[in-house]
């Protein structure tokens, strides 16, 4: 299973701090917690991590939708959008062809480390 250093990026606290744990049990490294999409947007930039995992509904001067396809353009991060409940004409503004993905913020093991799998196999040769 390919490992990587990864980026939190989530507004409520307790979720990020066990979806933290859920991705150290994978293999994985958790570069940051990010708690808004500014803070998210500069943390990539600084950080470049290998993923990204977003909660879709982040606060800040730009929606989450926003910061991630920034990150995806600027940086070639790929990023995971975690989301109870995302509108379609949300997910319609995703990039086209963009390395993106979403899962319900509840998702279970077995599709959280498909997902990063799958990210992590797909993503840009790293620009670290």
């Amino acid at each position: 299973m390919p490992t990587g250093r990864i980026l939190i990026a989530g507004g409520d606290a307790i979720n990020a701090l066990d979806l933290q744990q859920r991705l150290a049990r994978m293999g994985h490294l958790v570069l940051a917690l990010a708690r808004s999409s500014d803070e998210a947007l500069q943390l990539a930039g600084v950080l470049r991590p290998d993923a990204v995992v977003m909660d879709a509904r982040l606060p800040g001067r730009m929606d989450s939708i926003q910061a991630g396809t920034r990150i995806w353009a600027g940086f070639g991060i790929p990023v995971i959008y975690l989301s109870e409940h995302v509108p379609e004409v949300r997910l319609q503004r995703l990039w086209p062809g963009s390395l993106a993905g979403l899962l319900s913020t509840h998702t279970g093991a077995r599709n959280l480390r498909q997902a990063l799998e799958e990210m992590l196999a797909r993503r840009a040769p790293s620009r670290r």
